[in-house]
């Protein structure tokens, strides 16, 4: 089995538990193989499982939502990235990536591209 195959299966097994949207689903099954190939990277290069990188994307999938906003799956990847570059410089892994997410997204706020 492939491994994006593996994340989505891990990804509809956690959505059963959180109640994520379907859209959110969508989403991330429909990401381009860059966008996945970013997404794993991204996921090997930090302290996060990809459990936490899954749902740190459903908070900013809600946060788009209730935003009136549609980040573009890659921009919303590069963002966490910055927040995990910033835990770092900040001493380290303290709180969940869906935590650090909500934190800069209210302390800095969020634009890029649509």
């Amino acid at each position: 089995m492939m491994i994006r195959d593996k994340l989505f299966q891990k990804l509809q097994a956690l959505s059963l538990v959180r109640g994520m949207d379907p859209q959110f689903l969508v989403s991330i099954k429909s990401l381009s193989d860059d966008d996945f190939t970013f997404l794993a990277e991204s996921v090997d290069d930090s302290d996060y499982s990809v459990q936490e990188w899954l749902i740190a994307l459903d908070e900013f999938w809600k946060w788009n939502r209730a935003a009136g906003m549609q980040y573009k799956p890659r921009f919303q990847i590069e963002y966490l990235n910055c927040c995990v570059q910033g835990s770092i410089q900040g001493g380290g892994k303290l709180v969940s990536l869906a935590d650090l997410f909500l934190d800069y997204a209210n302390v800095y706020g969020v634009s890029g591209p649509t």
